[in-house]
């Protein structure tokens, strides 16, 4: 039996989705020149809401070029799909997962390095502007977004798809109470998920959620600032309840960071995290051999 086919890509492996849309780990035929494996979305409707959103991925994606985005191969109209390369490694929500069972350390300096290339990402993003002229957001920041590969590399997934449960961890305020998307809710989430790798915690503000009143993190941010102040004052900003206090520049945010990483001493070992990670991850395949 023939396997189903997009474009010039073979879906080899169903790896995820939902009853909107499926993702795909798919081979290229065909075609000599790298990569070899995509990482492809097939909406159930090719006319669908699914597919509106694809497009609109494909639409910001398009418009950026950074090594910690996934770069786009495919999009292809007919069927609604889009192929992105596929990014091996492990996702940073097995990191946190398994740092929460004992099953590995995650080492500040490593985390606040992971944050730093986040911050980069969100540089870049937030720089680009669309037809409306307001700056592109990721909108979804959270650990299960991020990928790190074996050789370190911090890749950043679902940008351009904005939106999302207000039930969620790691939504801002605003969010939560149903606003729009964003440079400032990246910004916001961010600092949660620094807190969440750092204190094993995650934040909840919304209304949706269990947690304490609305806006509200001393409970998350004062166990960490009680070990290290510098940090603290970070998370203070990146999560502060008026976005108008929060950081208004991301390279701020990438300063203050790196400021923090020498302030702990040590080195970060993203490789080594990333060889962690996929070694535990069971929902990242990789992808397979050549024959």
């Amino acid at each position: 039996m023939s396997q189903p086919r997009i474009g010039p890509f073979i879906l080899r492996q169903q790896v995820g989705g939902d009853a909107d849309e499926a993702l795909w780990l798919a081979e290229r035929v065909g075609r000599n020149r790298p990569p070899r494996w995509a990482a492809v979305r097939v909406p159930a409707d090719s006319r669908g809401p699914a597919a509106e959103r694809i497009a609109a991925e494909y639409a910001v994606l398009r418009e950026l070029d950074d090594a910690r985005l996934p770069r786009v191969l495919g999009h292809f109209p007919g069927a609604g799909a889009l192929a992105v390369e596929w990014v091996p490694g492990g996702s940073l929500e097995a990191a946190w997962e398994a740092h929460r069972r004992g099953l590995l350390t995650l080492k500040a300096t490593t985390v606040l390095a992971v944050c730093q290339e986040l911050a980069e990402v969100l540089r870049h993003i937030h720089g680009r502007r669309g037809d409306d002229g307001q700056p592109f957001v990721h909108g979804r920041l959270a650990a299960r977004h991020v990928r790190i590969t074996r050789q370190g590399r911090v890749v950043l997934l679902g940008t351009g798809r904005p939106g999302a449960d207000p039930g969620l961890a790691g939504l801002s305020p605003e969010l939560a109470a149903g606003g729009r998307a964003t440079p400032a809710t990246d910004r916001w989430a961010l600092g949660a998920l620094l807190v969440e790798l750092l204190g094993g915690v995650r934040v909840y503000t919304g209304q949706a959620a269990a947690g304490p009143v609305e806006g509200r993190v001393e409970p998350w941010v004062d166990p960490i600032a009680a070990v290290n102040p510098e940090i603290g004052r970070l998370l203070r900003r990146l999560l502060a309840p008026d976005p108008a206090r929060r950081f208004a520049d991301d390279g701020e945010i990438v300063a203050a960071l790196a400021h923090a990483r020498r302030g702990l001493g040590g080195t970060a070992d993203l490789r080594g995290l990333g060889e962690s990670i996929a070694a535990l991850d069971p929902g990242a395949p990789a992808a397979p051999s050549p024959a």
